[in-house]
């Protein structure tokens, strides 16, 4: 893992196995944790928010 940045909040996690799952960028940032305690991350080019080896999957578009 790699950490690129000045302050701890701005940190770029580079990790080959790590992209976006919207645009597939590798410019990601951890974004705090969920209430249940995973870290959440967010990509840096498209603004998507996702947690890693989540146990309930998003809602689709038709749901909401």
């Amino acid at each position: 893992m790699v950490m690129v940045g000045c302050r701890p909040s701005t940190f770029i996690i580079a990790v080959a196995s790590r992209n976006c799952p919207k645009c597939q960028s590798t410019q990601i940032i951890k974004y705090g944790q969920t209430h249940y305690g995973k870290p959440r991350f967010r990509c840096q080019g498209c603004g998507r928010q996702f947690v890693e080896h989540a146990t309930c999957q998003p809602l689709d578009e038709t749901t909401r």
